[in-house]
């Protein structure tokens, strides 16, 4: 890659890039097109102060320097008086300006670098094309890295300022910046400064940072970092932050825990490392704490010792949170390897550690990070199968809202292994989160080793209805199912069928309408289950909608259950047809036909006069019916002709009328008697 150069300045027709006389390029590289030379005409030219004393000659005027970011492209300039114009005015000027779309032709320099490189040469190009910079840049004596650092070693008063400097430019970079003002009246120190300072910047923060030298006033440029050269200052300077490298004094500030581990790094370490841990730290700092930030930059550099134990776990997963959680994808690819080591160090022993472990491998895997997640999975699964009593308060952490998808795992055996002890040692009450997070490794989990898990998690579902919706997505759920509706069974036909079943009225109150095994093979349990499942499906229904339901196709109570649909809230007769469609439907057991007899007889030991007619009559068709369901029991057979006989003898309303005038008549004739 290269940077693409220019040349701007006041030029004859003939010497300009377009034909056109007056300020224009007089020069550009085959890659700077419209774009860049609207972005250098506007905002990287050399700016010439209108305070500038007429007696004194234009070119001592300060020569300049700016470095700004628009658009993807980095752009840099350096710039000088050069008298007066083409026609004999004063204000002449020349920008050689260069751009590049690339921040790795910059590199291993930061911006403030590459204005102090060899290449710059403030001059009228030969042509109209210039040649462009191959990167990467040979720079001035004084600017390379370890120059800066020797400097900064070798005077005490940059050491003693450092810590206030870094401070500023942190906040130059921050969400509300301030400006930072270096005054001098040499371009090359400014540059320098702006160098060391910049250079302990991390890379990114560098190339945002806008710069400017020396600017004919500091509140008109959007530069962050600029330089004042005391011959263009129009009075003291306020609202920024001010180093006056002339006179050493500084603007008060306190610096930051940040900026003193910086100057401690940059005095203490080789030049590599203490760049390498500086950028690292540089770069995390902002986004993990500076705690955090500045230790882990030393863990993944080499320049701190180990301590293994959980100190160094508690460093590698807050690490891995506070990076993932903040989009710093490439160092967690980079720094893979020793992270891993961190977090496999230390045995986890509480509730904390264990979520804070789940949050982190939550955030890794979500990054994407192949072997990331599992680096935190294979230490966290040999402390859960230690300390099983954890798992729940583990599992809610990772899973917290479903959403949890398992990485691609590298190792999945010595995982599996370490997952299996887990779930069979846990806590009942983590057992149903945890069979739903392990159910995509259904092909990877010993399913003899998990029945016991499985029975066990079914027995605390019966007691803890609420979870019922997890089931479907368990692994073993079809056993877990089949557990749970031969339990319900067993509960219900363990209770009188005259007395109240708990079991029998959560299913009438829906609680485990999902067990409903309609499209499972019906062996076994379900056999048992599904006509009490369809019972009391009936029995939640109004007792005005109950028969239509009983006629539906499909729905088959079992005759014994007739207790707890019919006899519990219907009346007879006033419901006779719903109890004749019953037998119809469904059959009716043997206690249930011993009933209805019953309630025959002793309507046939009334006496006729003393019957209700129409009661009397709605109990025919439901023993009609139950005759023509069973016609070989001859007792219905005889309750049936009974009855019918028995209904011919009351009495009608006509008859009870004259039978009762009868007797008032009478009475009249017995006081006549006396009288």
């Amino acid at each position: 890659m290269a940077f693409e150069s220019s040349i701007y300045t006041d030029v004859r027709a003939g010497e300009a890039v377009d034909g056109v006389d007056g300020f224009n390029f007089q020069s550009v590289s085959p890659g700077i097109d419209g774009a860049d030379q609207k972005a250098i005409r506007e905002l990287m030219l050399h700016q010439i102060s209108t305070q500038w004393p007429m007696e004194r000659e234009d070119r001592d005027h300060p020569p300049s320097a700016a470095f700004m970011q628009r658009d993807g492209r980095f752009y840099f300039s350096r710039g000088l008086s050069t008298g007066t114009t083409e026609n004999g005015r004063r204000g002449n000027q020349l920008t050689q300006a260069v751009v590049t779309k690339s921040a790795e032709d910059i590199r291993p320099y930061r911006p403030a670098q590459i204005l102090a490189a060899v290449n710059w040469n403030l001059e009228k190009a030969d042509s109209t094309t210039c040649e462009p910079w191959f990167a990467p840049l040979e720079l001035s004596s004084g600017f390379e890295a370890d120059v800066l650092l020797s400097w900064l070693r070798s005077d005490t008063w940059v050491q003693q300022v450092l810590p206030e400097f870094l401070t500023m430019l942190e906040s130059a970079t921050g969400e509300s910046p301030q400006k930072v003002i270096l005054i001098h009246d040499d371009l090359q120190v400014v540059l320098r400064w702006m160098a060391l300072g910049t250079l302990l910047l991390d890379a990114q923060a560098a190339d945002r940072l806008e710069l400017r030298a020396f600017v004919t006033d500091p509140y008109q440029t959007s530069a962050g970092l600029v330089g004042m050269h005391p011959d263009l200052m129009r009075g003291p300077v306020s609202g920024a932050h001010t180093i006056n490298i002339l006179e050493r004094t500084i603007s008060g500030i306190d610096p930051s825990d940040s900026a003193r581990l910086v100057l401690d790094w940059a005095l203490r370490l080789e030049t590599f490392d203490a760049l390498e841990v500086i950028d690292i730290a540089q770069r995390w700092m902002p986004a993990i704490g500076v705690r955090y930030g500045a230790a882990g930059a030393e863990v993944v550099t080499g320049t701190r010792t180990a301590r293994v134990g959980r100190e160094e776990w508690d460093l590698g997963v807050s690490i891995i949170e506070g990076l993932a959680s903040n989009g710093l994808r490439s160092d967690l690819e980079l720094y893979l390897d020793e992270l891993a080591e961190a977090v496999s160090s230390y045995q986890l022993q509480s509730a904390e550690d264990f979520a804070r472990a789940a949050r982190a491998t939550r955030f890794a895997a979500e990054s994407g990070i192949p072997g990331l997640a599992e680096a935190l999975l294979a230490p966290t699964f040999e402390s859960l199968a230690a300390a099983p009593e954890f798992s729940l308060t583990w599992v809610q952490e990772i899973n917290p809202d479903g959403a949890w998808v398992w990485p691609q795992l590298d190792a999945p055996e010595s995982l599996v292994e370490n997952l299996t002890q887990v779930i069979r040692e846990a806590p009942a009450p983590a057992l149903s989160p945890l069979l739903v997070l392990v159910q995509p490794l259904t092909g990877l989990l010993p399913a003899d080793k998990l029945v016991p898990a499985i029975d066990r998690a079914a027995a605390y579902l019966r007691r803890n209805s609420r979870s019922m919706r997890e089931l479907d997505g368990w692994y073993g759920a079809p056993r877990a199912r089949t557990t749970l509706r031969e339990q319900l069974v067993n509960e219900i036909d363990a209770v009188d069928s005259a007395s109240v079943s708990a079991a029998f009225e959560e299913l009438r109150a829906g609680t485990w309408d999902s067990l409903d095994p309609t499209d499972e093979p019906l062996t076994g349990a379900s056999l048992r289950f599904l006509p009490w499942l369809d019972a009391a499906r009936v029995a939640r229904a109004a007792v005005d909608k109950r028969e239509a339901l009983l006629r539906t196709a499909g729905m088959r109570p079992g005759p014994e259950s007739w207790r707890r649909v019919l006899s519990a809230d219907t009346q007879l007769p006033k419901d006779a047809d719903l109890w004749a469609a019953w037998v119809e439907t469904v059959g009716a057991s043997s206690n249930m036909q011993q009933y209805i007899k019953a309630q025959v007889e002793g309507i046939l030991r009334q006496e006729p006069k003393e019957a209700n007619a129409r009661e009397t009559r709605r109990w025919l068709p439901l023993v009609e019916t139950l005759s023509a369901k069973y016609p070989r029991d001859s007792e219905l057979e005889t309750a049936v002709a009974d009855l019918d006989a028995f209904i011919e003898s009351i009495p009608s309303l006509k008859e009870r009328a004259s039978d009762a005038g009868s007797k008032v008549k009478g009475m009249f004739t017995r006081r006549s008697k006396e009288e």
